[in-house]
């Protein structure tokens, strides 16, 4: 068509001249674009076996040794809808959430297999090599055998009787799987099969014996980690292996070579050739035209070194071919191999098949007698010279028989395959899974946000000593006698650790920067788990917050130490404030062996519990949990008290008595941004004084006392006692005092 249409349009531009340059350039336009393909035989492609497939009549392909197959799904329920509600408390709105599940059966193999290896789900890992499902997932094998029984839930799904038990295919029932994270569908999944027990992987000897159940007296020794048999015929299921390998010769004396044609052990020899008058003349030898004949050979196969995806070595056929030439257009011969290759066994394949391409170049035409009318097409045939031709054509003509013939190459070695490599693997992470560590923490007021109502705000946090580890349903049960409620995932392990040693509270404040105190930290917990260092106004800010033991605390420093013997990491955390939130009077008991878990807002679960939850129950179940994992909730909600006052102070009055001040405290008032009182955070303001075996009831943060008290309260002109704030849910910690009187 380009040869035509620049030949004319050259020819309105430059005459006869031009329509001349027109249609050399149209003509080269034409043997790149519409030059023929090669054919021969077209296998199963790659991609067959990478999607997994839902429709009548999708073919099961054979397996043999170890293969990562899709499969095809053979029979599902509808999908099963469960509505959840949760929340409705003070802090957070009502939700209705849905999730959906579904049960569903995947066919692998119409041979029997040995066993299930590693699975993935939307590319990520679903079980391990370990064996370890990554969710929870309950799944049953059924190696395909001619006597496996019906499987329970699709027989009562169907009814007895009436459920198919797929004999004679091997397939894989999911039941009840949950599809929330495969966006409420099912998921495209491969599965990593042993289809025999063989380790070291499949001869082709025992492919060509089982697909053709004829007797193999001589194969190349040639061992694949796996194939993938597929096609309407046997021929159709060997040619992919037949293309590949030196010839096959079997027990009945036939010989199978790598381009399909068979032969006797003893090739046929050719007949001679004849002129028109019947007398003996050389045959006319050529070589095929380069356009005829692919210029590269890609073989495409599995890579088990990189969790059987697909790669490809590439050989050139014409190793002389004239780059320049612009008249050629390189054209590339693809080939499908479904089977487990490694690299270099690939590598080699694919130079061997290059060659015999290669070899395929030399043609010949001969014109024989009536002889060759006895000369089947596809016959391989040997020549004076024991080489070998294959008869590809014949034309029958009055004065005798021209046969058309092409070289079949001999048998390349593959026994020292070429050190190459397929490149870094870079294959999805299989982390063992471990059981779920639980941590429960009510914020203090000091790292909320002040717009929050006051009350309790429980958080759960969770992690694994286990990298593998994915996350954890968490649930609230208010009481014993409901099921549990929903409330969040915890989707990313918290720092979670324990107190290897800490500096003694003696020589610490809740005031001051403790810049001479540490405390070492061993994590419990495996994955993202960094702690970094955090400057003065980030730490007054809110930055690494952490509980230890019953006291939060914040940190500027974190050193990395030596790791512990089983492998967790250990950090010496230093420049702290200690006592923060309120919860300075925990500092003496805050020691060894106290856990430690760090505030991380982004990895935490809203319980939505308030104060009258007391006797609930938090529920933690993740994928790798044998059983729910539980924390009660503290019954005494130490972080809803109020704080003890601060700055007591006394001086005496004219008439003999004395006047005891001190400054209140409130959660609800932390950041004291206009400089006036806090907040009092209570629902009324009231003080409890305690000097000796008196008790006396303050609604303000003074008292005042009388000639006559004092006289009883400090003889030695000396006031000793304590101060507590009452509050909705408690007395503060005491304020101890000891103060000498002056004035």
């Amino acid at each position: 068509m380009a040869t035509v249409v620049l030949g004319a349009v050259g020819s309105m531009i430059g005459g006869p001249f031009g329509g001349m340059i027109g249609s050399f350039i149209g003509q080269v336009i034409d043997q790149r674009v519409l030059a023929p393909k090669p054919k021969g035989y077209e296998g199963p492609r790659l991609s067959d076996l990478r999607i997994q497939t839902s429709h009548y009549g999708a073919e099961i392909p054979r397996l043999y040794g170890r293969m990562r197959v899709a499969g095809s799904v053979i029979w599902s329920t509808d999908l099963i809808e469960t509505r959840t509600v949760s929340g409705g408390g003070k802090r957070t709105p009502k939700s209705t959430t849905y999730s959906y599940r579904a049960s569903f059966a995947v066919a692998i193999s119409s041979r029997r297999v040995r066993g299930l290896h590693r699975v993935w789900a939307d590319g990520n890992l679903l079980r391990g090599s370990a064996g370890d499902w990554k969710s929870r997932v309950t799944c049953r094998l059924y190696d395909g055998d001619d006597d496996q029984p019906c499987d329970p839930l699709i027989e009562s799904a169907l009814g007895i009787g009436a459920a198919p038990a797929f004999r004679g295919i091997a397939y894989l029932l999911f039941e009840d799987m949950d599809l929330g994270d495969y966006g409420n569908r099912i998921p495209q999944m491969t599965f990593e099969i042993d289809a025999d027990d063989a380790p070291e992987g499949i001869g082709l000897d025992a492919l060509w014996r089982d697909l053709s159940a004829m007797p193999v007296v001589d194969a190349p020794i040639i061992r694949l980690g796996g194939y993938a048999a597929s096609g309407g015929t046997v021929r159709g299921a060997l040619m992919p292996l037949a293309q590949l390998a030196p010839p096959v010769r079997r027990d009945d004396g036939w010989t199978l070579g790598n381009d399909g044609a068979a032969w006797r052990d003893a090739p046929v020899l050719l007949p001679a050739v004849r002129d028109d008058a019947n007398k003996p003349r050389h045959p006319v030898l050529m070589r095929a035209a380069e356009d005829r004949l692919p210029h590269h050979i890609r073989l495409s196969h599995y890579d088990p070194a990189r969790d059987y995806q697909i790669s490809s070595e590439t050989a050139p056929v014409v190793a002389d071919r004239l780059t320049g030439d612009v008249g050629v257009a390189p054209r590339t011969q693809d080939v499908d191999l479904a089977a487990s290759v490694a690299t270099p066994l690939a590598r080699a394949l694919c130079d061997a098949l290059a060659l015999r391409r290669q070899d395929a170049r030399a043609v010949q035409t001969r014109r024989v007698g009536l002889a060759g009318l006895s000369v089947p097409l596809g016959q391989v045939m040997r020549d004076s010279q024991g080489l070998r031709w294959r008869v590809t054509a014949r034309r029958i003509e009055s004065d005798g028989v021209t046969l058309e013939l092409v070289r079949v190459g001999q048998p390349r070695s593959l026994d020292a395959p070429p050190i190459v490599t397929g490149g870094t693997p870079m294959p999805v992470a299989d982390l063992p899974g471990g059981p779920t560590q639980l941590v429960l923490v009510d914020l203090p007021r000091l790292w909320r946000d002040p717009t929050e109502p006051d009350g309790m705000m429980r958080y759960a946090l969770a992690g694994s000593s286990a990298a593998g580890w994915r996350g954890a349903a968490i649930s609230v049960r208010r009481d014993a006698s409901v099921d549990a409620e929903p409330v969040g995932q915890v989707r990313v392990a918290a720092v979670i650790g324990m107190v290897e040693s800490i500096t003694p509270a003696s020589t610490a404040t809740a005031t001051l920067f403790d810049q001479a105190g540490h405390i070492d930290v061993r994590l419990t917990t495996a994955g993202d788990q960094v702690m970094t260092d955090a400057s003065d106004a980030a730490m007054l800010a809110g930055a690494n917050a952490a509980k230890v033991g019953e006291e939060w605390i914040q940190f500027g420093r974190a050193q990395r130490l030596a790791d512990a013997v089983d492998g967790s990491r250990r950090y010496r955390l230093s420049h702290l404030l200690r006592g923060r939130g309120g919860t300075e009077t925990a500092m003496v008991t805050t020691g060894a062996g106290a856990r430690f878990v760090l505030w991380q807002a982004d990895r935490a679960v809203d319980l939505g519990i308030g104060s009258q939850d007391g006797s609930a129950l938090v529920e933690a179940w993740g994928a790798m949990d044998d059983a729910i994992i539980t924390a009660p909730v503290d019954t005494d909600p130490a972080m809803m008290r109020p704080l003890a006052p601060v700055h007591i102070n006394a001086a005496r009055t004219d008439d003999g008595g004395a006047i005891l001040r001190w400054v209140r405290r409130s959660r609800a008032g932390w950041h004291w941004t206009d400089g006036l009182d806090v907040p009092i955070g209570e629902s009324a303001e009231a003080y409890v004084v305690t000097i000796g075996t008196m008790r006396i009831d303050c609604a303000s943060a003074e008292w005042r006392i009388d000639a006559a008290t004092m006289a009883t309260a400090a003889p030695d002109g000396r006031l000793r006692g304590a101060i507590q704030q009452v509050g909705s849910h408690g007395l503060s910690p005491a304020a101890a005092f000891d103060l000498m009187l002056v004035g």
